[in-house]
């Protein structure tokens, strides 16, 4: 990923070039192919440049128009390239190149803060408008790239990654603990807020105008909940999934280099890359990719599967040894990026030896985003009883009970009353048995009682943001997922990851096509009489191989969380805690309960899992609090501790 960086000083004063100089110093990685400046009056942007398409070695960027008033920095790719050059030419202002910045740039002169939602897209940028004085910011509707910005008194400054943003001496460095109760319960609801007071993040879809007269931000993508799809055959849906989804893929092979493609062997990654296979032989595409998987982990032999690509496509994936991070590469992280470390699940893969070794690869593509649009609903009880389907519900009733024998986290007859009975209650009602019946427990492990109910938390995690009237309560229920904070938090730490390896990460089904196409078909093409994304197998028909389009079962990889956690200190990692100290955390529950999951895990008992996430959460604030405040600066923060030394 390319990264951003920019200062408006809102008094008036100038810029100060030696902040923006230390905001890109800071992100070294995100500019491989050099790095970029504009400085007028109040206003200093930056760019780290990462040339991940062909058509990029022409970009030089801030890019301004033909005025030099104009000016533009953009982490990101167009994927409606046609279409939007015709429309802006339309508009009048025909692109002088072929890059995507240009692109990007025309279509804010065409169409000023309507421009977002014509660009399809992985994307974040900032503009600087010097006719109008005023400062644009806009992010692409997944979150894929990243975005944060401080608005301070004086200054508004905004940047790639958080720690960026206090090279600004101005930028106060506080932790906030209202985000870090949500992240420690699981339940990461504010799309907004970081770990830091005063740090935030546009969130997905989201643009922002700033001005010295004022601040706004808005939500410039909504799907449509009317929109339907319907056709008279499963061949019809099949055909018109893998029409969009080939197109999603071809414009993804756009690579100014190399492309790894993640196949695990399971439906997603394995579509991706069989999609890509057939778009090169087929003249729709020129790049060259190289499959790397990670298929001898603990938790899952993977080789038949990929033995089964390489039978019928004759592509051999490369095998990344799995790997887990221990506790001074995690600490190192956290000093560096003033931020948790990277989940275990990102860090499972020796994949820096394969990189090292093929120093060419500019872009890494995945299958992340299939489960969360096309597996279907448990919500689709609720449709059902609407209906009076019952016999449709004892059907998947017998389903979910079969999965439960193999997964903790299946509950058949608590998803059936709370997706299927729940939703009928009235909003008033559910509001008061929740004070009632759940005032705030279920949010207190690992954190204290006291520090829940001082933060809110209860409060924070019920907070439900409105949704369009949508015609099925599974539609509602896919448009939560696609507005919920915990998507945005894990693509986040993907984006860091890869831009720390030079990498531009792409993922085919975090399109916009592929999701108001799962929104709108029938809930019956995502799954059907127990067989998830429904609609996906029957589009990869002679596309992937048999054992893989029929494959039921997924691999987990959830033992990432405990070996980590073994190999950054085991128990005694949970001794002696600052967060216990300063009343965030129960030192007794991660006492007691890291030893129970510890002797579930070496049993092979799966239920290990179910407190694998909170003991790894729990480890990973108090390594962030301890490396970003206690050991640089002697003592735990009561108000501002002042600017990064890092």
């Amino acid at each position: 990923m390319s990264g951003l960086a920019a200062i408006f000083n809102l008094d008036g004063a100038p810029a100060d070039a030696a902040v923006l100089e230390r905001m890109l110093a800071a992100v070294p990685y995100r500019g491989p192919d050099g790095f970029g400046r504009y400085i007028s009056g109040p206003f200093a942007l930056g760019h780290a440049m990462l040339q991940s398409t062909a058509e990029s070695r022409y970009e030089k960027q801030p890019l301004t128009d033909d005025s030099g008033r104009i000016v533009l920095s953009l982490d990101g790719r167009v994927d409606n390239r046609g279409e939007l050059s015709q429309a802006v030419t339309d508009a009048g202002f025909a692109p002088r190149t072929v890059t995507d910045a240009e692109l990007v740039l025309c279509a804010y002169q065409a169409w000023g803060a309507e421009a977002p939602r014509r660009i399809i897209g992985d994307f974040a940028f900032i503009i600087w408008d010097g006719v109008q004085r005023r400062m644009m910011c806009a992010r692409d509707i997944f979150g894929v790239r990243a975005l944060y910005y401080h608005h301070g008194q004086h200054a508004f400054l905004c940047a790639s990654e958080p720690h960026q943003l206090f090279a600004d001496r101005r930028v106060p460095r506080e932790p906030n603990e209202g985000m870090i109760g949500e992240l420690a319960a699981q339940m990461p609801a504010n799309r907004e807020e970081t770990i830091f007071r005063g740090i935030l993040r546009l969130p997905p879809r989201h643009a922002l105008m700033v001005s010295a007269d004022g601040f706004r931000i808005w939500r410039y993508y909504e799907p449509n909940p009317a929109a339907e799809i319907r056709y008279s055959t499963d061949d019809e849906y099949a055909e018109h999934f893998r029409t969009i989804f080939t197109e999603s893929v071809r414009t993804r092979l756009r690579s100014s280099g190399r492309i790894m493609i993640d196949v695990s062997g399971g439906l997603d990654s394995s579509s991706v890359l069989c999609t890509a296979l057939e778009i090169l032989r087929g003249g729709g595409a020129s790049a060259e990719i190289e499959a790397a998987s990670l298929a001898r982990h603990p938790d899952s032999d993977e080789t038949s599967y990929l033995a089964a690509i390489e039978r019928e496509t004759g592509v051999r994936a490369t095998i990344v040894d799995p790997a887990d991070a221990d506790y001074p590469t995690l600490a190192a992280q956290c000093r560096h990026y003033l931020d948790l470390p990277d989940y275990p699940n990102a860090a499972m893969g020796d994949y820096d030896s394969l990189l090292a070794a093929r120093g060419d690869f500019r872009v890494r593509l995945s299958g992340n985003g299939g489960d969360e649009w096309l597996t279907g609903s448990a919500y689709a009880y609720a449709d059902m009883l609407r209906s009076l389907k019952l016999g449709s519900i004892a059907s998947r009733l017998r389903l979910d009970y079969a999965l439960a024998r193999s997964d903790p986290f299946v509950a058949p007859l608590g998803t059936l009353l709370i997706s299927g009975v729940w939703p009928f209650v009235p909003r008033r009602m559910r509001l008061l048995a929740r004070h009632l019946l759940l005032p705030d427990a279920p949010f207190t492990n690992p954190l204290t009682r006291e520090f829940a109910q001082r933060i809110g938390l209860a409060d924070r995690v019920r907070v439900e943001e409105p949704a369009p009237r949508f015609p099925s309560f599974a539609q509602r229920d896919i448009y939560h997922t696609f507005t919920a904070g915990w998507l945005a938090h894990p693509l986040e730490m993907a984006d860091r990851w890869m831009a720390a390896r030079g990498l531009d990460g792409r993922h085919p089904f975090l399109d916009r096509r592929i999701f108001e196409f799962a929104l709108a078909i029938p809930e019956e093409q995502r799954t059907r009489d127990g067989v998830e994304r429904y609609v996906v197998r029957n589009a990869m028909r002679g596309v992937l191989p048999e054992e893989i389009r029929t494959r039921r079962i997924k691999a987990t990889y959830a033992s990432c969380f405990p070996a980590t956690l073994e190999k950054a200190g085991g128990a005694r990692a949970f001794e002696s805690m600052e967060t216990v100290r300063m009343g965030w955390f129960n030192g007794q529950w991660l006492t007691e309960n890291y030893a129970a999951m510890i002797r579930l895990f070496r049993a092979g008992d799966p239920r290990y899992m179910i407190n694998a996430r909170p003991l790894w959460m729990a480890f990973a604030i108090e390594l962030w609090f301890k490396n970003v405040f206690v050991n640089a600066h002697g003592s735990a923060p009561g108000h501002s501790v002042g600017a990064v030394g890092d």
